[in-house]
């Protein structure tokens, strides 16, 4: 996503603001970057959206009610970097978890285009081979999106 911004930057355009890129173009130039904002990285893929930050990472599942689901995950990644204690069911980061939580729905909230946004009723382009496995999660009806007409 970054280089968006950073070509955008380094060629002397403006990049667009609302999307979520920043510009590395100053390290290029062997300048001090600006304030990049919080040290958080977004990612989604099917059910489950992350937040990565220096010291956690948090996978929340879209939750269907049919089997198989995966259960959220919660990562001090700082203490633990290999991710093999799972906090999600810890009453005592329950705080933690409620809060990466939020900055999920914030940022997603700002950056999904709705159609694909499958928390929000929308159904995400798929390239899926699996139909069989999908099926089974997602319901009989479910067929894969290839394109937004």
């Amino acid at each position: 996503m970054d280089l968006y911004a950073t070509i955008l930057d380094y060629a002397g355009g403006q990049p667009d603001q609302d999307r979520p890129s920043r510009s590395f173009a100053a390290l290029l130039r062997g300048e001090t970057p600006a304030d990049w904002g919080p040290d958080e990285v977004f990612s989604e893929q099917e059910e489950t959206r992350v937040i990565r930050t220096p010291e956690w990472a948090f996978f929340r599942r879209f939750r269907t009610g049919r089997a198989p689901e995966l259960p959220d995950a919660l990562f001090n990644v700082a203490d633990d970097p290999d991710e093999t204690v799972n906090l999600a069911g810890d009453t005592g980061h329950a705080a933690v978890a409620a809060g990466l939580s939020a900055r999920i729905d914030a940022f997603f909230d700002r950056h999904s285009r709705g159609e694909a946004d499958l928390w929000c009723g929308g159904r995400p382009i798929q390239n899926s081979m699996i139909t069989s496995f999908w099926r089974r999660v997602w319901g009989e009806d479910w067929t894969p999106v290839y394109a937004y007409r």
